[in-house]
């Protein structure tokens, strides 16, 4: 689906992450949870940028500034109106009932607070965990929804280390996961139950024709990750 999105604030939640809030005229409240879109950033190729919150007609996304196409969306100001495609992909599946441990990292952390507030709706019991290098962001928000442990590199926020030096200390029946994808392949090998990865990829059209983002699968297959993904079940795909 085509969107026409306007600008209402555009902030920076670190030194290089920023949050823009925006609205549509289209509902996109229902089903979003883990998609993303992919937006016109100018002059170059569009960008997928996953869906943080959506609420009906408002849309908010989390980005980190790594190039020139994210630059200059951290320029736009309110009352600007930004061109998407979306929501695309298939997401996160809500659990009804029983105990979800999230495990976020990075600019992967972002998609995880929909989910988050979707889950402890259904009464789901939510522990979060929060990876960072050292400067967190939506710390307070995911508070909300869950139990939130933060994990820093350098130790100057919660405990020094790895989001996987901490799952250990959780029990849960299912996981979700989105980060860098080392740090997908160490919580996989970690986690005690069946779960959800999220990968992040390159994507040059976001709708399954360009194969700029296929990866592999365990059955010896591929998957397109735009199309087919972001998410997957974690034993259904090759980190």
């Amino acid at each position: 689906m085509m969107l026409s999105l306007e600008v209402t604030s555009n902030r920076f939640l670190t030194s290089d992450v920023v949050q823009m809030e925006l609205t549509s005229e289209q509902d996109l409240g229902r089903g979003s949870v883990g998609k993303f879109i992919h937006i016109d950033v100018g002059r170059t190729l569009r960008r997928p940028i996953s869906i943080c919150e959506v609420d009906g007609h408002s849309l908010t996304i989390v980005y980190r500034i790594e190039g020139t196409g994210t630059a200059w969306l951290s320029e736009r100001q309110s009352g600007e109106v930004l061109n998407a495609l979306g929501p695309l992909g298939s997401g996160y599946p809500i659990m009804k009932s029983g105990k979800a441990l999230l495990v976020g990292g990075g600019i992967g952390i972002p998609p995880l607070l929909q989910t988050a507030k979707e889950l402890a709706s259904n009464g789901v019991q939510v522990t979060t965990i929060l990876g960072f290098r050292s400067e967190p962001f939506l710390v307070e928000e995911f508070a909300t929804y869950s139990d939130v442990h933060v994990v820093t590199e350098d130790g100057s926020h919660g405990t020094k280390g790895f989001v996987t030096d901490v799952m250990d200390a959780f029990t849960y029946d299912t996981f979700y996961s989105c980060g860098p994808r080392a740090m997908l392949q160490a919580v996989k090998q970690r986690a005690t139950s069946p779960g959800y990865l999220s990968l992040e990829e390159r994507m040059g059209c976001g709708v399954g024709a360009c194969l700029a983002c296929v990866c592999d699968k365990a059955d010896g297959t591929y998957a397109k990750v735009c199309t087919d993904g972001p998410v997957f079940e974690s034993e259904e795909v090759v980190l």
